[in-house]
């Protein structure tokens, strides 16, 4: 039994001994091991980069600073607290377990952060494989198709489908006016007929451009919805006046998901 507390009465003394002359600017052991885990991290991001490691040289010191402010200290005090730890090894030896520790918490985060961004962008990859296009007609137009023709030229579509349900259904095409148009304003128009009846009309107002300018529609299907059938006008306009544009990049693609964020704005402008 007296053995038994004079063994602890040692240790307690040693344990007293070891924190004699400690600054209060040093940090202890808990937040030493977070100091030099993020210093460890510098070190080993230049030397993966290829560099070898020369405290002198000054993007070193950026990073080395960047790292010791984040801690509240000053180069000298951080030399001073390493001097004072590598004074006292048994306590070091503890500081050095808990590094380990920290740097390993922190592998096994970014490796899992790493394996989620591969399982998101396959994902990704394998969404875009099941991507549809729907568009049966022509890519490109030009209207007038005559100078003969009339203006009355809407360039109407209708696709009957086989029941589209989960996903987002995207009409895309490129307008570019010429010089001869004489229109304001034009339109792409797009219903959709749903298998309860329902129908949805969306419309997108062409901006008058001489350059090529990207219009698009977009319709999250969700609610368990079955699209049956779409319809629409590539080019709605004022058949008084003369239309001169070119059309191209027609799309109608389908995009299958689960629809899960917010809704998708309507009219969307590229």
């Amino acid at each position: 039994m007296i053995k038994y507390l004079v063994l602890s009465l040692f240790v307690v003394l040693v344990s007293c001994s070891d924190y004699e002359g400690k600054a209060d600017f040093i940090p202890d052991e808990d937040d030493m091991a977070l100091l030099l885990a993020d210093v460890y991290e510098v070190e080993a991001a230049i030397s993966q980069a290829g560099r070898s490691i020369n405290k002198e040289d000054s993007s070193f010191v950026g990073y080395y600073r960047q790292v010791l402010n984040g801690h509240g200290l000053t180069k000298l005090e951080f030399d001073s607290a390493v001097s004072w730890y590598s004074a006292n090894p048994l306590i070091f030896a503890d500081v050095y377990d808990e590094v380990i520790s920290i740097l390993s918490e922190r592998d096994a985060f970014l490796k899992q952060e790493m394996s989620k961004e591969r399982d998101q962008k396959s994902d990704e990859m394998a969404l875009m494989r099941d991507v549809e296009d729907l568009w049966k007609g022509k890519r490109k137009y030009k209207l007038p198709f005559d100078e003969g023709d009339s203006t009355d030229v809407f360039l109407p579509f209708e696709f009957e489908l086989d029941s589209l349900k989960n996903g987002i259904l995207r009409l895309h095409a490129r307008y570019k006016f010429g010089k001869a148009n004489e229109l304001d304003s034009a339109s792409m128009k797009m219903i959709t007929l749903f298998a309860d009846s329902t129908r949805d009309t969306l419309v997108y107002h062409i901006p008058k451009s001489f350059k090529s300018a990207a219009g698009s529609l977009a319709l999250p299907l969700k609610d368990q919805r079955s699209l049956i059938s779409i319809e629409g006008l590539l080019f709605e306009h004022d058949t008084a006046k003369v239309s001169d544009v070119e059309i191209n990049e027609v799309k109608l693609t389908f995009i299958p998901t689960v629809f899960k964020g917010p809704d998708i704005k309507f009219n969307e402008e590229i």
